[in-house]
C-alpha cells in the first residue's frame, strides 16, 4: 500500500519529535520532585522515555525494549540477569 506525502511528512515529524522528546521526558522526570527512593526514581524516568520512543517509533519497538532493559541495568536499577532474563527465555 502506498502512502501520501502527507503520511510521509506526519511520520518524518512524529519521529523527529521522539528524538527530541524521549530524553526530553527522562530528564523532566529525574529531575522532578517525586516522593520515590532513587531506584523506582530512576525506572520512572526510564519508562517515560521508553513510553515516548514506543509512541512515536522514533525506534523499532523491539529495539525500544531492549534500550529500556539495558537503561535500567546501566543505571543501576535492576541487576543484568533479572533484567535480561525475559530475553533469555
Amino acid at each position: 500500500m502506498d502512502t501520501t506525502a502527507a503520511e510521509r511528512r506526519f511520520e518524518l515529524w512524529r519521529r523527529r519529535f521522539g528524538l527530541v522528546a524521549a530524553p526530553l521526558a527522562f530528564v523532566a522526570v529525574a529531575s522532578a520532585p517525586l516522593a520515590l527512593e532513587p531506584r523506582p526514581h530512576r525506572l520512572a524516568a526510564i519508562l517515560a522515555a521508553v513510553v515516548v520512543a514506543w509512541i512515536s517509533e522514533v525506534i523499532p519497538m523491539a529495539m525500544t525494549a531492549f534500550l529500556g532493559v539495558a537503561a535500567c541495568v546501566v543505571l543501576q536499577v535492576a541487576p543484568p540477569a533479572t533484567a535480561f532474563a525475559p530475553f533469555a527465555d
